[in-house]
């Protein structure tokens, strides 16, 4: 790709960003030909290039600027098919075919002297920026009260989970989560954190296949290592007696289930290749387990934002980072759930100052984010088999469901609506180091920067 600019003039910071955030070792994302055999990319591999769209504008200004793609390395159809149009309209199309994809708004270069933010986004009251979607990890939602909760497990199905090997391995799982359990309780004051992470452990999988929430039964299996790992050092530090024979096999039992139990998942697969993708030092490790436990600690102070279930998983999953015996997993999935939580809760500090700063009513339904109401739970939102679709149907519902937003916002207590606010805020540079883990950071760094732009008059309102 080119970008055709004058002398002088570099990509602004949420583009350099996302250039930033491409994997710098990991090989792309490949599929061979059926025919010629060549290694093509897939569409995920393209993924960072909907944020681009700085390469829109350099190919209407410019014939020699935008994207120049070689069809035989594509696997996706349409891009394939885009690929063979002219400049500027082949990067028009590859480029909102991406952003499309993601449940992002179409891009549309702007004329000269509009508002805009760094990332290309207008930052009037009347066009908030997008919110990103939720990514790999637990997702959460904003209740009726305001308070933001664990969102209710995806309905099981079959597009990515091996529905035959989760009900095969189910009942060995739940078997051996329990007979660890049991074998540790005549001494479980001896292993309190092994204890503790088995039962979390046997209390999400001793349900229904379709209750189990798979994306919090991943993060436990990894605090359950490093539960094993610590206890392990406590017993070569004389801190602990040693595990018996019967023990010793519940736990070998249960640690030989849980990876093929968890693989078989959409969601287990998708954060292990998350994590075969993370490239970050041991610097960058620690740099944001800082910023997710100061987060995560706030988060603790203030549960008129957050209920104490998931407010303490978010602790544990912060605390986590860079830690056992898998530390670029840990920091995946620690990163990955606080930034969904962050996520979420910039979806109700937008509500509040849309309801603060839009013009009328009327005019706020017509603006709000195709992908705001997918972070509202049952009361606002009823939930479907296509939950996790609902960005790309929500064009044609949007006055229902804006009106039932609105209503529902108007009812909440402003002192809630006021506390995503603050929260934002009062975690900004903690956010910000969030966002530079994540290849959609930037278009949370976009909403941090309008909740900004619009927090005095929020303030004085």
């Amino acid at each position: 790709c080119r970008n055709e600019v004058p002398s002088g003039t570099r990509l602004c910071d949420a583009q350099a960003s996302t250039l930033a955030a491409l994997p710098k070792e990991s090989p792309p994302t490949t599929e061979s030909h059926p025919i010629l055999g060549t290694q093509q990319l897939l569409g995920s591999a393209l993924k960072p290039l909907a944020r681009l769209t700085c390469l829109i504008d350099s190919a209407k200004k410019n014939g020699n600027g935008g994207l120049f793609l070689d069809s035989k390395y594509l696997a996706d159809v349409t891009l394939r098919t885009y690929s063979a149009l002219d400049n500027p309209e082949r990067t028009e199309k590859i480029i909102n075919y991406l952003r499309e994809q993601q449940g992002l708004p179409p891009y549309s270069p702007r004329p000269e002297g509009s508002a805009q933010s760094d990332g290309g986004k207008n930052l009037d009251a009347s066009s908030p920026p997008s919110i990103p979607a939720q990514g790999p990890g637990p997702h959460f939602t904003i209740g009726a009260n305001g308070v933001i909760d664990f969102a209710p497990p995806a309905e099981l199905d079959d597009a990515g989970n091996d529905i035959d090997k989760l009900r095969s391995l189910h009942g060995a799982l739940k078997s051996a989560a329990q007979a660890l359990l049991d074998g540790l309780a005549p001494r479980a004051n001896h292993y309190p954190n092994l204890s503790h992470a088995a039962r979390t452990i046997r209390d999400q999988v001793d349900k229904n296949i379709e209750d189990v929430d798979f994306a919090i039964l991943f993060g436990q299996f990894l605090l359950f290592d490093i539960a094993e790992q610590t206890t392990r050092r406590d017993i070569e530090n004389g801190i602990s007696p040693p595990i018996d024979d019967a023990e010793a096999t519940a736990l070998r039992v249960l640690k030989t289930l849980y990876g093929p139990f968890i693989l078989a998942t959409k969601i287990g697969t998708e954060l292990v290749e998350a994590d075969e993708r993370y490239n970050r030092t041991a610097d960058q490790r620690r740099a944001l387990r800082d910023a997710a436990m100061t987060i995560s600690q706030d988060l603790k102070d203030h549960l008129e934002i957050i209920g104490p279930a998931p407010s303490e998983f978010l602790a544990q999953a912060a605390d986590a980072i860079g830690q056992g015996p898998r530390p670029e997993r840990t920091a995946v999935y620690g990163g990955s759930a606080l930034k969904n939580a962050t996520i979420v809760i910039s979806a109700g500090a937008m509500i509040a100052t849309m309801s603060v700063v839009g013009v009328h009513l009327a005019g706020w339904i017509a603006t709000i984010p195709a992908g705001l109401l997918s972070f509202l739970g049952y009361e606002v939102l009823k939930r479907t088999k296509a939950h996790d679709d609902v960005a790309k149907r929500m064009a044609g519902a949007l006055d229902e469901h804006g009106t039932r937003l609105v209503e529902w916002a108007q009812r909440l207590p402003k002192y809630t609506m006021d506390a995503y606010v603050a929260f934002m805020l009062r975690m900004e540079s903690s956010i910000r180091v969030l966002a530079k883990d994540h290849a959609d950071g930037p278009l949370l760094v976009d909403l941090l920067d309008w909740l900004k732009a619009h927090a005095d008059r929020h303030k004085g309102e």
